[in-house]
């Protein structure tokens, strides 16, 4: 059996990644809209690498440039091509016909139905494959989007990036290691009702706990989502002020988990009281 510390790159990667939902899903539902030949995984790990590495050079707008058959120039155009692994017509062509679901559209409007399945694919396979250490970081980050129409848009001014899809990620905060284990959307006034007008996808940690008969907020709602792979371990996880909200920890508390949170100083606090 090969070794952690052995393993490549691209092996570590496949480890750390849902490959059983791009076979069975994406790859299928892909080749039914496709044109040309199959995809097939190892090309649509090709396909992969070159979105990651596009994204690793900024200022080129034209993707096509990345494929032009001009000489490589200082002054004008990518500093790169990457016609040797795969044609633009053909990364054109996977593009168009990628598809992250073979599920047939509920009887009400999902604006993020194209995408849902593929956030629990994510989750589901940490929650089964990994072991997060005791100490973990729970916080918001900014998925940049600049068109029109993006469902969940959200702008939140005090990031680097305000527009966009917000997310709430959990990653692991031992030792300088930020291993990101679970994601969440927020869907904000786009979230999808059914025809009764309830939740379409409603949440177990809504209402009212059970056992302790304490209500949860919207807050501590996502508190309790974000860390249910380590309700009962007691664990730590560690936020910023934003999560500091009495019922979230105390809800925390109830599951199994510490939660630690920053803080923030009020003006009502009394003269003296330390604060940012």
């Amino acid at each position: 059996m090969q070794k952690n510390r052995d393993i490549n790159e691209l092996a570590l990667f496949r480890m750390c990644f849902p490959e059983d939902w791009v076979r069975y899903t994406v790859l299928p539902a892909t080749n039914e809209e496709i044109e040309g030949d199959s995809l097939t995984l190892r090309e649509f790990y090709v396909f992969l690498g070159c979105h990651f590495f596009m994204a690793c050079f900024k200022g080129i707008s034209d993707r096509r440039l990345r494929w032009s058959s001009k000489p490589i120039s200082m002054e004008a155009g990518a500093p790169y091509r990457l016609q040797e692994y795969m044609s633009y017509q053909r990364f054109d062509a996977i593009t168009a016909a990628l598809r992250f679901t073979d599920k047939e559209p509920p009887p009400f409007v999902d604006r993020f139905r194209e995408v849902r399945e593929m956030i629990d694919e994510f989750n589901e396979h940490y929650a089964k494959n990994y072991c997060p250490s005791w100490l973990n970081c729970l916080d918001k980050s900014m998925n940049l989007w600049l068109g029109k129409h993006c469902p969940g848009f959200m702008s939140v001014p005090r990031k680097p990036h305000p527009l966009g899809n917000e997310y709430h990620s959990i990653a692991d905060g031992d030792d300088g290691m930020p291993i990101m284990w679970r994601i969440k959307l927020q869907e904000g006034e786009d979230r999808p009702k059914n025809k009764a007008g309830k939740w379409a996808f409603p949440s177990k940690f809504e209402g009212t706990n059970p056992n302790s008969k304490r209500k949860y907020t919207k807050t501590s709602t996502l508190m309790c989502e974000m860390t249910e792979p380590i309700h009962g371990t007691g664990k730590i996880v560690s936020m910023d002020s934003g999560f500091c909200v009495t019922v979230g920890i105390l809800h925390l508390h109830d599951l199994g988990v510490f939660g630690q949170a920053l803080i923030k100083k009020r003006k009502f606090w009394p003269k003296g009281c330390p604060g940012d």
